[in-house]
């Protein structure tokens, strides 16, 4: 069975520990992915910010993996107007899961790692996978680019691919409207946070519905 070494949900849950704040998720999905609507909120439950993030789905019959990582995944993150209007992505991050491989020996360092971002009509974007570093141009490609389809690589050294993804991000229209519904899901949710505060009966967490 193969062990997991890393991924970078553990990054993000360590983080969520280390700042803990009052955060009302809503969500929707369908055959583009997954879409949330993250709020977080002051103790009186009013918002001070809102991220909607896309988990789009990786495409069927593209991409590969190899015996140390997976195919990688992508969350894109976006501001939502007055309007109710997807604006961006503002950011994007690409999440890697590397394990050891049936031999047992362990996957190479991130260190040794290439991200390869490429889409049609824009340059191709790399950096070292044990940062972050092109995750700001990857956001600025895809929103100034709005290219219908995105590959994201992982590369040795040498240059060998080690794993794969793409995305069809051309579904514009109906991440807006799963955008909608976990915005809705997420109001819901908020405002049952909203009267528990008012009563002086909320917690550190927002009401699961």
């Amino acid at each position: 069975m193969r062990a997991l070494l890393a991924s970078g949900f553990v990054a993000l849950a360590m983080t969520g520990a280390a700042h803990a704040q009052i955060t009302c998720e809503g969500s929707a999905s369908g055959k583009i992915g997954e879409v949330i609507a993250s709020y977080e909120l002051e103790k009186s439950g009013s918002v001070k910010s809102l991220t909607v993030n896309w988990l789009p789905e990786r495409k069927d019959g593209s991409g590969i993996e190899s015996d140390n990582f997976s195919r990688p995944s992508l969350i894109l993150d976006y501001r939502i107007t007055d309007a109710g209007v997807l604006a961006g992505p503002t950011g994007a991050s690409v999440l890697i899961t590397s394990f050891k491989g049936d031999d047992g020996k362990p996957a190479p360092p991130r260190s040794s790692v290439t991200i390869h971002a490429s889409a049609a009509g824009a340059e191709p974007i790399d950096w070292a996978a044990n940062t972050t570093t092109g995750e700001k141009a990857l956001a600025k490609l895809v929103s100034e680019k709005a290219p219908a389809a995105l590959m994201i690589e992982l590369k040795d050294k040498a240059g060998k691919l080690l794993a794969s993804s793409e995305y069809d991000l051309s579904q514009t229209a109906e991440a807006q409207r799963l955008a909608q519904e976990a915005k809705a899901d997420g109001d819901k949710r908020v405002a049952a946070f909203v009267k528990l505060a008012g009563d002086g009966k909320a917690g550190e967490t927002c009401p699961a519905g």
